[in-house]
């Protein structure tokens, strides 16, 4: 249903509102597919918390069950008639995933992860084996704030392509993490994401074999309305990953 409402009207005029931070915009089917999403899932599950994206709220759900949403990924791509966005749905239980869903409308993919492993449009997925920097295809982008970049994420940035690692950013963070899974991306680095951006692709990483950390190399806490500074890979990336980032934050 949600998918259906936003293939209704992309490409066509909409209404568009700048939120905090150039370029962050939110568009009239943001808004509508979420509270559908939101209206089905408490009609079946009265009890369940909700963290999304566009509804106002002052802190986590508290509650046992935790619904994860965001119901469009990709707004920029999306309002400017781009096919690349994504809808991304979460289900996590005391604080830990146990179901994942990614939706591509435009694209026909369907990614969906449980304790039985990670598919797309019902075949399973892996991430990739690549081991070297200099072979690999990774994503990233860039937190809204980035004037204020006290990330230094151009230098992060500028540091990855130096290995001869291919950078691309297809401009939906919920795709490149889901793409990760799939073995298309061999990893994504970006700051200033928000738990939506990653709660279902976690679940998703996690069952293809792949890592999933802050650019500390910590382990996440999605279940928050903080900032994340998000770095995933096929795991074998990871190290030499963390390593060019610590070592671009520390040249400026």
């Amino acid at each position: 249903m949600a998918g259906r409402i936003l293939e209704e009207k992309r490409g066509d005029k909409l209404v568009v509102q700048e939120k905090k931070g150039a370029g962050n915009v939110v568009t009239e089917s943001d808004i509508k597919a979420e509270k559908e999403i939101i209206r089905i899932l408490l009609s079946q599950f009265p009890d369940h918390g909700v963290l999304a994206e566009e509804i106002k709220s002052e802190g986590a759900p508290k509650n046992d069950y935790v619904w994860i949403i965001d119901p469009l990924d990709g707004s920029k791509n999306y309002s400017k008639g781009l096919p690349i966005y994504s809808i991304s749905v979460a289900l996590f239980h005391m604080g830990k995933p146990i179901t994942g869903v990614i939706f591509a409308p435009n694209l026909r993919q369907l990614f969906v992860a449980n304790n039985q492993g990670v598919f797309l449009n019902g075949k399973p997925l892996t991430v990739t084996k690549t081991d070297q920097l200099g072979k690999a295809l990774l994503a990233s982008g860039y937190p809204y704030a980035v004037k204020q970049d006290s990330l230094h994420c151009i230098e992060v940035e500028n540091s990855v392509i130096q290995t001869e690692a291919q950078v691309d950013n297809l401009g939906s963070s919920v795709l490149h993490l889901a793409y990760v899974s799939a073995g298309i991306f061999d990893g994504k680095f970006h700051a200033g994401l928000r738990a939506w951006d990653v709660a279902a692709a976690s679940l998703m990483i996690e069952q293809a074999g792949g890592r999933l950390t802050n650019w500390k190399g910590e382990p996440l806490n999605l279940l928050t309305l903080d900032v994340i500074d998000v770095l995933a890979s096929n795991g074998k990336l990871h190290v030499p990953l963390l390593a060019k980032i610590k070592q671009a934050q520390q040249v400026r």
